[in-house]
């Protein structure tokens, strides 16, 4: 199920928690054959409100960085086969203080929700009070993503398409942290103009 566990910060990308869970067995040790076995993933998560953190920097190697954080929480709801997730931001911060701009009440009035299918494709999105917070079109604040129908071996990737970019996910394997088996993915975006972030988000779910 999705958890975030030890997320990593890198510039220009967020970080993600969640939920979401692989059909693997969680009681042992993967032998060589488990890691070389496909593993085919669900979107699982518990009825609950998970919490969440977006970090970006911007001219990061310039004299006049930017760090800019947005805190939300995801209230998650399954209805049979669905699950309904309700974005709503808690806090809006710039270097570290309240962004310049973005008032309390902006904040108490963004909504953003999504309903999801058991692969975490987003199949409906519905937003209010989400001007300046997300891009036009964004159906959630980039914390969903869909598993391919077949399963997965390190190392293999599968593409989304957002619009006017696409998203590249990569498997990275399965590792053992404390009593937990911990699935790594690799997250990229490119454009049709040959823009691409670098550094990749790295998502780890139990």
């Amino acid at each position: 199920m999705l958890i975030a566990l030890a997320p990593v910060l890198l510039a220009g990308c967020g970080t993600k928690e969640g939920k979401l869970s692989g059909v693997q067995p969680k009681d042992a040790e993967p032998t060589s054959a488990e890691k070389l076995a496909p593993v085919t993933f669900r979107y699982a998560p518990q009825d609950a409100t998970y919490h969440y953190v977006s970090t970006t920097t911007t001219n990061f190697s310039g004299s006049n960085p930017r760090t800019t954080e947005l805190q939300f929480a995801v209230k998650v709801i399954r209805s049979a086969d669905r699950y309904t997730a309700e974005a709503t931001i808690e806090a809006s911060l710039t270097d570290g203080v309240p962004t310049t701009g973005v008032t309390e009440s902006m904040l108490k009035a963004f909504r953003l929700t999504t309903v999801l299918d058991p692969r975490g494709a987003i199949v409906s999105s519905q937003g209010v009070g989400t001007e300046g917070f997300v891009g036009q079109g964004a159906k959630d604040l980039g914390t969903s993503f869909s598993f391919p129908s077949t399963g997965l071996k390190p190392g293999q990737s599968w593409n989304q398409d957002r619009g006017s970019y696409t998203v590249t996910f990569k498997f990275d394997g399965i590792e053992t942290s404390g009593n937990q088996r911990v699935a790594k993915f690799e997250e990229t975006a490119s454009d049709s103009h040959g823009g691409r972030v670098e550094s990749p988000t790295i998502i780890l779910v139990n």
